[in-house]
């Protein structure tokens, strides 16, 4: 029954075509414009495979976030034969899935992903009183967070760890609460050798899209954005 609720809310989050993707221009690289059309000004250009997020198109364009390697990113729209979403890359199906394990296996790696019940006390939580007298949450371990409204987390990952032959990766996830195992994925490019694991997590109030890239045993990105 979790993991049915949690995959309902999610889709009411995520609803639409909000994805993510790369740029794909035969030019290496492409045009950010102000608006849906080539009559708009030009405001900033990105290069091929830079990742950013897709929204709802209008017309041949679509409105993009991009620009995640600083603190504050960037919107503005993008020509959507430019793009490709990570789902068109080769899918690798999970060999292990339920509420509390997520096991890919293929050739010689293994991405093992778990997750446990978040323990306030294991955490430093900072609360805050709001207007109407109600206390949130605004910081966990001295850091903003992602996955909950202000409320209690209650779960955690415990481990996203990638083993490619004798190599060990822990990828990040603090700051990461309430994961959905049900709507992770994992895909590879394999002109690149960059493998995309992305996911969409929620306690159905405060979800958010995370994606890890992966490129040649090696953590090249995190993205975390609100994705809505």
């Amino acid at each position: 029954m979790k993991s049915v609720i949690l995959i309902f809310c999610c889709l009411i989050c995520f609803s639409g075509s909000a994805q993510f993707a790369i740029v794909a221009d035969t030019d290496s690289f492409t045009n950010i414009r102000s608006g849906p059309g080539k009559q708009y000004p030009v405001k900033d250009s990105i290069k091929n495979g830079d990742v950013v997020y897709l929204f709802d198109a209008e017309g041949n364009w679509t409105i993009i976030d991009y620009g995640f390697e600083s603190k504050k990113f960037k919107s503005g729209y993008i020509y959507t034969s430019r793009t490709k979403p990570i789902d068109e890359f080769t899918p690798i199906p999970a060999t292990v899935s339920n509420d509390s394990v997520l096991i890919y296996q293929w050739d010689s790696c293994k991405l093992h992903i778990t997750e446990r019940s978040f323990k306030p006390k294991k955490h430093k939580i900072k609360f805050e009183v709001q207007e109407y007298g109600d206390s949130n949450i605004v910081l966990i371990d001295g850091k903003a967070f992602w996955g909950t409204d202000g409320y209690m987390p209650r779960e955690e990952y415990s481990k996203c760890q990638l083993k490619i032959g004798k190599k060990t990766l822990n990828l990040p996830t603090a700051t990461l609460y309430n994961p959905n195992f049900y709507l992770t994925s994992l895909y590879f490019d394999r002109t690149t050798d960059t493998l995309y694991l992305k996911a969409f997590n929620s306690d159905g109030a405060g979800g958010y899209a995370v994606l890890w890239v992966i490129q040649k045993g090696v953590l090249k990105q995190q993205i975390v954005t609100y994705g809505f």
